[in-house]
């Protein structure tokens, strides 16, 4: 798990770019995190019906 979010923090700062430029740079995070937001709510938006028992609620037993 620890190793997936050092991937992915190494990949999100190479597809932004060379912090060089730092408004450049920034531009290209921001894009990235919008990328990766759209993503997310892609992947959130199907799992109420795929997952069981998702829309129902929990009961419980005292």
């Amino acid at each position: 798990m620890l190793t997936s979010g050092a991937i992915g923090i190494a990949v999100a700062g190479a597809v932004a770019g060379q912090s060089g430029d730092q408004a450049r740079f920034l531009r290209g995070f921001h894009a990235v995190v919008l990328g990766s937001a759209c993503l997310y709510a892609a992947a959130a938006a199907p799992a109420p019906t795929l997952l069981p028992g998702a829309l129902t609620p929990a009961h419980r037993h005292s």
